[in-house]
Formats: C-alpha cells, sequence, structure tokens
C-alpha cells in the first residue's frame, strides 16, 4: 500500500504547536501533496490497466492461468513494457500480456498507440482552437464541452520550441 512518507514527515515536522506557520509553507506544502498525489494515482492506475489486461487475456484464452481446458484458443507467452500517455500523467513500465500465437489484442487502448484517445482528442482540440504555445498549460475541453483536467507534471511547456535555421548548401 502507497505510504505518502515525505508528505507526512513534513508535515509533522513543519507544524508541531511549537512552531509558527510561514506563509510560504502552504505553497511547499500543497506542491509536495500534488506531486505525491500524481505519483500514487499513476500507480493505482497501473495497477487498475494491468488488472484489465490479465481479466480481458483470460476471457480471451477461455481458461485462466495454468488452467488445462478444451476449450483453451492460445497460451499465454509473457508480457511487454509500454509507456502509455493518459490524462492523469504518464503510465510508464505498463505489463501488457501476450499470446504465444499472437492472436489476443487488447480492447483498451490500440495496438501501437503511446497515448490514450482523451490525450490525442485534447491535442486536436488545442490545435483545431489556435491555442498559441503560451497558452498550452490551460485545461482542454473535448467536442461536448468537457473540460479535462491538467496534473502540473503534465503541462506543456510555456515557452514555444526554439527555430532552427537551415543552412543552405551549394551544388558543385
Amino acid at each position: 500500500m502507497f505510504q505518502p512518507t515525505k508528505a507526512v514527515a513534513w508535515v509533522k515536522a513543519k507544524f508541531s504547536p511549537r512552531i509558527k506557520i510561514k506563509k510560504d509553507d502552504s505553497a511547499e506544502l500543497q506542491k509536495l501533496l500534488w506531486t505525491e498525489g500524481e505519483a500514487s494515482l499513476r500507480i493505482y492506475f497501473k495497477a487498475l490497466i494491468e488488472e484489465l489486461l490479465k481479466t480481458e487475456l483470460a476471457a480471451h484464452l477461455q481458461a485462466s492461468r495454468y488452467e488445462r481446458s478444451d476449450e483453451r484458443k492460445d497460451y499465454r507467452n509473457g508480457a511487454y513494457e509500454r509507456t502509455l500517455a493518459t490524462r492523469f500523467g504518464e503510465v510508464g513500465d505498463l505489463q501488457v500480456p501476450r499470446t504465444r500465437h499472437n492472436t489476443y489484442a487488447t480492447k483498451l487502448f490500440d495496438q501501437y498507440a503511446r497515448r490514450a484517445k482523451s490525450v490525442d482528442e485534447a491535442i486536436g482540440t488545442l490545435f483545431l482552437n489556435g491555442s498559441p504555445p503560451g497558452n498550452w498549460n490551460a485545461s482542454p475541453k473535448n467536442s461536448s464541452g468537457q473540460t479535462y483536467p491538467m496534473p502540473p507534471s503534465a503541462a506543456l511547456p510555456a515557452k514555444s520550441p526554439p527555430k532552427i535555421a537551415l543552412s543552405s548548401r551549394k551544388k558543385h
């Protein structure tokens, strides 16, 4: 189970009855809280996705792990790692199971997708709205007007990327 040790230790050190609270302490506490909250959310979200993938594979194979069955379609063959960008941040080292004869394809995300569809939709919305690079940190909206929350770690840079000058080459 996840234990927010940094935040708890910080609060105990800063907010003991003998110490007066400073104004800048609240900003530091909020930053620490959101950082640890995002990290724990990604950990639980990763575990949820992996459990869904295992359940989906068992339904596809028509047999649970180590079960011998005449209805079995294929056999498990380990897993491969995938990094998936979601609206909750990047979920790294996601274990996606595979089968021996490659008959299984997950329905949670596309086969070669590196981003969830909600992230692609948010990027498309930002592009279509003509959002300048300085406004990228605003929360995007989908076609139905729902706002996607953008965690601080998923925020894009406030500055536009540097322009690269191409050198001209003369042909001999």
